[in-house]
């Protein structure tokens, strides 16, 4: 159960989309990947299906007693020892750290070369790999936010318990996993970190 690289599982899981996926109704999905690594595995499903691919940032800040993970569309989740809570504003934290979200979306304008993040109604959510779900569920949520009406979700791997929590969505996926809390690398030879510019250079291709 091994990839070459992201772009190996994505062609993979770009396939299963195609075989799964009414031809006739690919022009009006989106891709949206996760970045970073998500955005390679998406562009394979983008070219897969001539649709567009869009970049979606998240930011993350380590504490001592937590973590705070946000999206571009000011929503995420505080998550400590004992419990992860989700939160759809940041305006509503006291004491949120501004710099965070200011900083996240520039990198959102610079990964989509300016544009406003605009999806259509019908997204297929893409990244290489899916270990607690707390990322996903945010990004999920975020779409709900902006409109989107119909989500798919998109990872070459899956566990049973992402597979439970998304279970009211449809999932594409090339295996699922026994592991129970698996690194995304684990399953991939090659697995670096991925530049910016890399991301950029994916999204100039099916960025219309």
């Amino acid at each position: 159960m091994f990839f070459k690289d992201r772009a190996h599982a994505g062609k993979i899981l770009a396939d299963i989309v195609a075989k799964n996926l009414d031809q006739k109704s690919w022009p009006d999905f989106c891709v949206v990947g996760i970045a970073k690594g998500g955005v390679m595995v998406g562009l394979e499903i983008a070219k897969r299906c001539n649709i567009q691919l869009l970049p979606f940032a998240i930011g993350k800040k380590i504490f001592d007693d937590g973590v705070i993970c946000i999206t571009s569309q000011k929503n995420g989740y505080l998550a400590n020892k004992n419990k992860i809570k989700p939160f759809d504003d940041f305006s509503t934290l006291r004491g949120f750290p501004t710099p965070l979200f200011e900083g996240l979306s520039k990198r959102q304008a610079l990964l989509n070369a300016g544009k406003e993040f605009s999806p259509k109604e019908r997204v297929i959510i893409c990244d290489d790999g899916a270990v607690s779900g707390t990322t996903l569920s945010i990004v999920v949520r975020a779409m709900q936010l902006i409109g989107v009406k119909e989500i798919i979700i998109a990872i070459p791997v899956v566990t049973s318990r992402i597979r439970k929590m998304f279970k009211s969505y449809e999932i594409f996926f090339w295996r699922e996993t026994k592991l129970k809390n698996p690194t995304s690398g684990i399953f991939y030879f090659s697995f670096p970190d991925i530049s910016d510019d890399e991301v950029i250079t994916a999204i100039q291709q099916f960025s219309s």
